[in-house]
């Protein structure tokens, strides 16, 4: 019986960024001690008088009206026992408890999120489902991502559901065992699902706000054991912002000075206004998120600056009083840009590790990047090749030559080179319509689709958006996507048409892309540590993505090999790769110079430096022509790695830079500028 629900399975294969809605009627829980409660799915042997906190905020659908779906929960907990209970309460005009294919789909549920660590810097949270009589837990993250996290069963969880007045009820009891103490804060959350109109979806209420929940216990709320209910007591405050590159902070995080395992988030208002519960004690207060917004890599526009406070703001909270805090004023960190040279550093004679090593730490510190790896060519030789800091900021392992990180996009050019390859032995004609050799069901409504070639994907001419369809295993669905303009008139970046390509290899040279880049790409470079699929054994060698500093889970993909992002490597290995393509290996001459010579320019507002620097796609390589000569490779970002690599054929030098983090973005395109172009003025934002 398969109890995980479809949407649900769908959020947690998808890596996704946090839902940037308005978050609402959010504030920290405060559990206070009971006894005598029975999980029997009735309420009414409750206290009275315990604090309801609404589930508020919409995750998913579309409400009809402000009661649909309307949810709260109480909680409390039982020391002796060491439990914690809770008590849901959802008001739904048709209840949907049971079905004939006893099928959780088509129930109403609750997915349960229980952090017992609640470490600041993130983790993982144990998930928990229930619905009519039935009931699952989900698979816990593996213990190479965070060896901390307990495991509890349903031995230590009890559930029951009822209806009590019109309202559906989900009663719990967990036993956190040895995890169990008052005075301490845990993460808790929860999605409560309704599909009284099932043939329109289901709505999804959630308690704090922000989706993709599984990818780290940072996105989940905050619970607090207090004493009793008279050592409560009430904090506000107002957060002040100083400079005007801050964007704005929509959560502060408040800090027990006395009970350190107590923290928790509260919302910040438009007006920078914000107050919640808590037990009584010293506080301090703090920004939650160390950065002005949160990083895409297509604004190439970011400029992200760390914001700290102008001094620091404690605030003593009295039991069954109102405290106003002190203003917490926010400013800026300046970048510090006083390490920019005159000329490039790996192009000019001054280049030594020394000065490398303090600009990798210096910006490591800024924009608090857990893991580095850089290599580097200077004479078209390796003269540098480092990791620093840590694989996983959870365990604080150290990050080494051996860690793998992924390569995201950088994948791309990898697949390019194997096209060129089966171009010249004839294999395929990058002119003949692809369907030809495949058919795409997901977009063969389009007649323009039978115009699409190979060398359309390559230079992204297809029409197609980067991912339509949803993911990468996107072309085995039966999803629909369409194309933006006719096939060959104008540029769109495209994973999806990258996909298409990459099915396409694999029927020609009836092997997986995996078997190809192991048997023919890796040996002509010498790569010996870089994979284009996941397995299990790999497991323990990959270093974990984060995101603004939180360590970010997702699941692994062993069924289809993207041509446009499934790469697993380092700087270590890939610095072959980089130096191949500028020895000229592997492909003919008149390869090299489609990869070398722009094909398709891109549009000024999408270039990542000057918009007077000529920028262009060149078969699965971005070039830019810079006034220090042509520079070209290729950047990867999977939103919790990023990494890149570029190649100066002129200077006869090359990097190749991986990173665990999604603020590498930022990171990689201060490293290219100082490695290849020094303080030229072409990036005034930077100065200011």
């Amino acid at each position: 019986m398969k109890l995980l629900s479809k949407q649900f399975s769908i959020i947690v294969s998808l890596f996704l960024l946090v839902c940037e809605i308005n978050a609402q009627n959010y504030e920290p829980a405060i559990a206070v001690p009971v006894s005598g409660i029975s999980i029997d799915g009735n309420l009414t042997d409750w206290p009275k008088g315990l604090k309801s906190y609404e589930i508020g905020n919409l995750g998913f659908g579309e409400l009809e009206d402000d009661k649909d779906c309307e949810a709260t929960f109480m909680v409390a907990y039982n020391s002796a026992e060491k439990s914690i209970y809770l008590g849901v309460e959802v008001i739904d005009s048709k209840i949907v408890s049971n079905n004939s294919d006893n099928n959780i789909d088509l129930l109403d549920y609750m997915l349960l999120y229980l952090d017992p660590i609640h470490n600041p810097n993130g983790g993982s949270s144990l998930l928990f489902q229930a619905g009519g009589n039935l009931k699952e837990k989900f698979p816990a993250k593996p213990k190479s991502w965070n060896p901390y996290s307990p495991e509890l069963t349903w031995e230590d969880v009890k559930v029951q559901t009822g209806q009590q007045n019109g309202k559906l009820i989900y009663e719990w009891k967990i036993n956190l065992g040895n995890f169990f103490s008052i005075d301490s804060s845990y993460g808790l959350d929860f999605v409560i699902s309704d599909i009284d109109e099932i043939e329109d979806g289901e709505i999804w209420k959630i308690w704090k706000n922000g989706m993709a929940k599984s990818a780290g216990a940072h996105r989940i709320g905050d619970l607090i054991l207090a004493k009793d209910a008279n050592s409560i007591g009430k904090i506000k405050g107002k957060v002040n912002i100083k400079d005007e590159k801050i964007k704005g902070v929509n959560e502060i995080r408040l800090q027990s000075i006395d009970l350190h395992n107590i923290w928790c988030r509260t919302i910040v208002d438009s007006l920078g206004n914000f107050s919640c519960e808590l037990p009584e004690g010293a506080y301090e207060v703090l920004p939650w998120s160390n950065f002005t917004s949160h990083i895409n890599s297509a604004d190439f526009n970011q400029h992200s600056r760390k914001i700290i406070n102008q001094e620091r703001c404690v605030t003593k909270i009295k039991a069954n009083s109102e405290t106003l805090a002190s203003n917490l004023n926010l400013i800026c960190e300046p970048h510090p840009l006083g390490l920019f040279e005159e000329k490039g550093l790996l192009i000019s004679s001054t280049f030594n590790d020394y000065k490398i090593d303090n600009f990798i730490k210096t910006y490591q510190a800024y924009f608090d990047i857990p893991g580095i790896s850089l290599a580097l060519i200077k004479e078209g030789e390796i003269v540098y090749d480092k990791t620093f800091g840590t694989a996983n900021s959870l365990t604080n392992e150290p990050l080494t030559k051996e860690h793998l990180f992924e390569g995201a996009s950088t994948t791309k050019s990898v697949f390019a080179l194997m096209v060129l390859k089966m171009a010249e032995e004839g294999k395929i004609d990058l002119d003949k319509p692809l369907y030809q050799y495949l058919s795409f069901p997901n977009i063969e409504h389009d007649e323009r689709y039978k115009l699409i070639t190979a060398r359309h994907v390559l230079n992204h001419q297809t029409g197609l958006d980067n991912w339509p369809i949803g993911s990468y295993t996107g072309f085995i669905s039966n999803d629909k996507a369409n194309l933006g303009f006719d096939p060959g008139s104008n540029f769109k970046y495209s994973g999806e048409a990258m996909n298409y390509l990459g099915r396409v290899v694999e029927k020609i040279k009836g092997k997986k892309l995996s078997q190809i880049f192991e048997e023919e790409i890796a040996p002509a470079f010498g790569m010996q540590n870089s994979h284009f699929s996941y397995s299990d054994k790999l497991e323990e060698k990959i270093s974990l993505g984060h995101y603004h500093k939180h360590p970010r889970y997702k699941d692994k993909h062993t069924d289809v090999d993207s041509p446009a992002s499934s790469l697993m490597t380092n700087a270590s290995d890939f610095i072959y790769f980089a130096k191949g393509l500028l020895n000229g290996e592997y492909i003919s001459p008149e390869s090299y110079q489609l990869i070398q010579n722009i094909y398709q320019e891109v549009p000024k507002d999408d270039r990542l430096y000057s918009p007077e620097w000529r920028t262009g796609i060149a078969y699965g390589f971005f070039v830019v022509d810079t006034p220090d000569g042509k520079l070209f490779g290729h950047g990867g970002n999977n939103l919790d790695f990023d990494c890149k690599f570029g190649i100066m054929p002129k200077q006869k030098v090359a990097y190749a830079v991986f990173t665990n983090s999604n603020l590498g973005d930022e990171f990689i395109r201060l490293l290219e500028l100082y490695l290849f172009h020094g303080k030229q003025p072409f990036d005034q934002e930077f100065q200011k």
